[in-house]
């Protein structure tokens, strides 16, 4: 499945470098020309911490389920209408 997280800095960052480096792990940066991205991006932003950075995700979930309708065949997909809530902190 294809997700989307939303992130933010940290409330507890005050500090404008910790901010800096939050959002660097956060964007992977690795290139001198990402570094340059992230300067311009928080030399708009005084405050990173009202940022929403969204970044795509690629789940594969595996779920065991009683109640899911069956297929035909093994290899059948069924479609459900469903949703998931996942909290995420990143460390």
């Amino acid at each position: 499945a294809s997700a989307a997280l939303y992130l933010r800095v940290d409330r507890t960052k005050a500090d404008h470098e910790d901010q800096k480096a939050v959002i660097k792990r956060i964007l992977q940066c690795q290139g001198h020309e990402e570094h340059v991205g992230v300067e311009l991006l928080t030399e708009n932003h005084r405050d990173a911490r009202d940022l929403v950075i969204m970044k795509p995700v690629h789940l594969r979930l595996r779920m065991e389920c009683a109640d899911h309708p069956a297929g035909t065949t093994n290899k059948e997909t069924i479609s459900t209408e469903s949703s998931l809530e996942i909290s995420i902190t990143l460390e």
